[in-house]
């Protein structure tokens, strides 16, 4: 994924977080609200907020494959790059990797456009009825004193774009390591957004865009490292988008926690 290095710090400065004030209310599932100063807590709040924030952008990623004034399906430039389409799948794919100092990667993204009569070789923003994305990423950085090894897999099938409303439909999975001196984390996250619809005259704005409606089931595990112990803990969310932003529902263990993100803080 062209933006995993977003996953791999999970803060997004600006942020505005609003919150409800902590309490010992419990809900419908026996869980008690949590505590928002909690340290686990933040690290996971600031983790999934990244997490999702970057699943959006790599949405507009793909928005720009089929918008863009330049069709040119080709990818960006690298060390090695290639592009190749068959027409039988109609899948072009997309290969670079690179070493570039202490950081070598590897993207591979495989595009597929669909109109009414089948496969296009290019995509035509008049006529297309669907357009399929997968991109893979392998990041690796080793600078002797912390490694880092990212990688993720995004699939989407996007479709809607003769009407006034696209629909995403996508899952994606990440996993990162990082390892120091005395320490490190392991992540992993697997996502799957429902329904995630976007005003198609927005398309067109040249800015970035956000879904006004859907949902995202996402489950997080870390397990952070230190010279005491490995403890793991799960984090299950329920991000639900609207025109403003997204509300996050996150369970840990007995308890809860609820807040809002507006897009583009």
């Amino acid at each position: 994924m062209r933006k995993l290095t977003i996953y791999i710090g999970g803060i997004l400065l600006g942020l505005l977080l609003i919150t409800s004030a902590c309490s010992d209310k419990s809900t419908g599932n026996d869980r008690t609200e949590g505590d928002y100063q909690d340290e686990s807590f933040l690290q996971a709040q600031s983790l999934v907020v990244g997490f999702t924030d970057s699943l959006l952008t790599e949405i507009n990623v793909a928005f720009w494959r089929v918008i863009t004034d330049d069709h040119r399906p080709g990818p960006l430039v690298a060390d090695s790059a290639s592009a190749t389409y068959d027409p039988e799948t109609c899948w072009w794919e997309l290969y670079n990797d690179a070493i570039r100092g202490d950081t070598s990667f590897t993207y591979i993204d495989s595009l597929k456009y669909i109109d009414e009569s089948g496969c296009q070789y290019i995509p035509d923003i008049g006529t297309i009825t669907q357009f399929d994305y997968r991109t893979f990423g392998d990041i690796f950085i080793s600078n002797g004193q912390e490694t880092v090894h990212v990688t993720g897999f995004l699939s989407a099938a996007i479709s809607g774009f003769q009407l006034d409303f696209v629909v995403v439909d996508c899952e994606a999975v990440l996993q990162t390591s990082v390892s120091y001196d005395f320490g490190g984390s392991d992540l992993e996250y697997d996502a799957e957004f429902t329904d995630l619809n976007y005003v198609r005259d927005d398309l067109y704005s040249g800015d970035p865009v956000y879904p006004v409606s859907g949902g995202l089931p996402l489950t997080m595990k870390i397990t952070n490292h230190s010279w005491d112990g490995s403890p793991t803990t799960y984090w299950y969310f329920t991000i639900t988008f609207s025109e403003n932003g997204y509300n996050v529902h996150a369970e840990s263990g007995d308890y809860f926690w609820n807040w809002n993100v507006l897009y583009g803080t």
